[in-house]
C-alpha cells in the first residue's frame, strides 16, 4: 500500500507575544492561489453563519478567530489539525543559543 503524505498549512493570528499559529495538513498540495481561495471561502462561509446567529451580539458578527477558521477547514474541507506536544523558540534578542521550551 503506498503511504500518504501529507502537506502542511499555517494558520496564524496576532502578532509580537499575543501570535498564535496553528498548522493544518491535507492530502492535497494545494497551490498558494488555491489556498488563497479556499480561506476565502471559508472566511465567507463563517461570516454567512455569524450573521444567521441570533446569540451572536452584533458588533462580534464581523471577527473570526483562528480557531474558527481552523474548525471549518477541519470539519468540511478535510484537514488535519496538528497537534504539537513541544515547541522550542529562540528570541533573536537574547542570547540566540539557547532555547526556551514550552509543553
Amino acid at each position: 500500500m503506498a503511504e500518504k503524505s501529507l502537506n502542511y498549512y499555517s494558520i496564524s493570528e496576532r502578532e509580537y507575544e499575543d501570535y498564535r499559529e496553528t498548522v493544518v495538513a491535507h492530502e492535497k498540495k494545494f497551490t498558494f492561489e488555491e489556498f488563497k481561495i479556499l480561506l476565502n471561502k471559508v472566511i465567507e462561509e463563517l461570516k454567512v453563519e455569524k450573521k444567521k446567529d441570533p446569540s451572536i451580539v452584533e458588533e462580534d458578527k464581523e471577527f473570526l478567530e483562528r480557531e474558527e477558521v481552523v474548525e471549518k477547514l477541519t470539519t468540511k474541507y478535510g484537514f488535519i489539525k496538528i497537534e504539537s506536544f513541544y515547541r522550542a523558540h529562540i528570541d533573536p534578542h537574547e542570547d540566540s543559543s539557547k532555547f526556551k521550551f514550552y509543553k
